[in-house]
């Protein structure tokens, strides 16, 4: 989709994508030119999320790179008002006040896609909390890592707004 020779302000979006939603070690200047850094970048961001790493942004690369960018950029203000208690990754074992959160917005999350569980409002990261985040993972085409990481996190927050949405404009 963008290559070297594509508009810089197409190149620049994908820049500004990439500043949030790429590897921050790797330096990406919204410059408007598709240089080496970018390049790497966009390969980077396609290995992580399973797609084919050419180093170009096609379709598919474009559409995944600007959801992660807007659950982070989104999530940012939603979890400093709502979640700054919770800190990131969260691993099975633990036990904190935002996992009775995090649980009770798994339960709705798996009782609205038609999943049955044995979640329960705990503050503690089960197994069957583990088994949740597997199923979402897998619902939202995310690498399952066995924890649960801001994007993961983001999404969820996203989603569970859609839903409750959804069902208050269906009543």
């Amino acid at each position: 989709m963008y290559r070297i020779y594509d508009t810089p302000s197409a190149i620049r979006e994908v820049q500004i994508y990439l500043g949030k939603a790429g590897n921050p070690d790797i330096l990406v200047v919204p410059s408007g030119v598709y240089d080496e850094n970018t390049r790497l970048s966009v390969r980077d961001f396609q290995k992580r999320e399973g797609l084919l790493e050419s180093g170009t942004v096609d379709y598919e690369t474009f559409e995944r790179l600007y959801d992660v960018y807007v659950i982070l950029r989104d999530g940012e203000e939603t979890r400093r008002k709502v979640d700054s208690f919770i800190s990131f990754p969260l691993f099975p074992g633990r036990s904190a006040d935002g996992i009775a959160h995090i649980n009770r917005m798994l339960m709705r999350l798996l009782d609205y896609y038609g999943y049955t569980h044995n979640l329960r409002p705990s503050s503690f990261y089960s197994i069957e909390t583990a088994q949740a985040v597997n199923i979402l993972n897998e619902i939202y085409r995310l690498e399952n890592q066995g924890y649960i990481d801001e994007v993961l996190y983001m999404r969820m927050i996203k989603d569970h707004d859609s839903i409750g949405k959804f069902t208050l404009n269906r009543e």
